[in-house]
């Protein structure tokens, strides 16, 4: 399959950066399915270990900025019905679940840590709706995966 993909078919909010050589809306994505998730949590894993085969001393998994894992954690982006969408205990779990698979493939051979971001570089004004409340809860939830470093950025 190819095209652009996302939890939900919904379109993120802003405009494409010309920076990154979009223009326009962002396009309305397809929704992922179960085999896909699975896929992508592979993905991420696979990726970790070639690094840490390369010699890396660590990896940093990019659940920010309005990228796909940053999108599960967004309420508006992630209207799924499923075990990831919902509440943020939900939402989160594709993030905590890739930081497990990333660590599960590294062992302890180099630091894995994650990238997270309320606002989108799309979405400067973005918050997530649960405020401290729900920052509360992604923190944990991530910091109990064991990874090494929580890396928060504003955008």
């Amino acid at each position: 399959r190819q095209g652009t993909v996302g939890p939900s078919a919904v379109a993120p909010r802003g405009e494409q950066l010309s920076f990154y050589r979009g223009s326009g809306p962002y396009p309305t994505p397809r929704a992922l399915d179960a085999r896909e998730i699975a896929d992508i949590r592979r993905g991420f894993a696979d990726a970790a270990r070639r690094a840490a085969a390369a010699g890396f001393d660590g990896v940093e998994v990019h659940g920010a900025n309005g990228y796909l894992l940053d999108q599960f954690l967004t309420d508006y982006l992630n209207q799924r019905e499923d075990g990831y969408g919902g509440g943020v205990e939900n939402r989160v779990r594709l993030a905590a679940e890739v930081v497990d698979e990333v660590l599960q493939a590294v062992g302890s051979e180099i630091a894995v840590g994650i990238r997270i971001s309320q606002s989108k570089v799309s979405d400067f004004h973005h918050r997530w709706a649960g405020g401290i409340e729900e920052a509360e809860t992604i923190f944990t939830t991530l910091a109990r995966t064991g990874a090494h470093f929580l890396h928060t950025t504003e955008y």
